[in-house]
């Protein structure tokens, strides 16, 4: 259990590093930053394909909560900056523990990032525990600041184009980039 809570708060951490480092170096050519921040085999709480998630929902896919910060207000939601959105990319249930989701590559297509995946399996001479596995994939998407920046303190962040998901060259969906709501 210590373990879990463990590995989801450095997932976090580096979530949030790598937010910082894009904000305080700045970004010049202003295309979309991807980072994987969560590679699990027992995804729970999430539909197939590419859905927009938020940090609680980050959690729930390890089957964890956020923790409040001590002296927060109880009905304090943490979000992400304004620039960064995280999507998760799920395949559904797989027969034994030798499947994973390998992000290959990312690429920006006019409006719409697209995420290359490929569905690791498992050699036909391996041995697998024979259990019920549900990978899936967690990225942060930095639409970059310059972008946050166009709007003021009290309108809703824009929308930013599409992001498309595609395992082993099949679309497994596609979503708008929405403000958090």
């Amino acid at each position: 259990m210590t373990t879990s809570k463990t590995r989801l708060r450095h997932a976090l951490w580096f979530c949030f590093a790598g937010v910082a480092a894009i904000v305080l170096g700045g970004c010049q050519d202003q295309k979309p930053v991807v980072t994987e921040v969560l590679n699990y085999q027992q995804c729970r709480n999430l539909a197939d394909g590419i859905t927009q998630i938020s940090l609680q929902q980050l959690a729930a896919v390890r089957g964890t909560r956020l923790l409040q910060t001590p002296g927060a207000e109880s009905e304090q939601v943490v979000q992400t900056p304004p620039h960064v959105r995280l999507f998760s990319i799920y395949q559904g249930p797989q027969p034994n523990s030798g499947y994973k989701l390998q992000l290959e590559s990312a690429e920006m297509l006019e409006t719409t990032v697209r995420l290359n995946y490929r569905l690791q399996k498992p050699a036909p001479d391996t041995i697998t525990a024979q259990v019920v596995t549900q990978p899936c994939s967690v990225v942060q998407i930095d639409f970059a600041p310059e972008a946050a920046d166009r709007t003021s303190a009290d309108s809703v962040a824009p929308d930013y184009g599409t992001v498309s998901a595609w395992v082993d060259g099949v679309n497994i969906g596609t979503v708008t980039a929405t403000a958090p709501r």
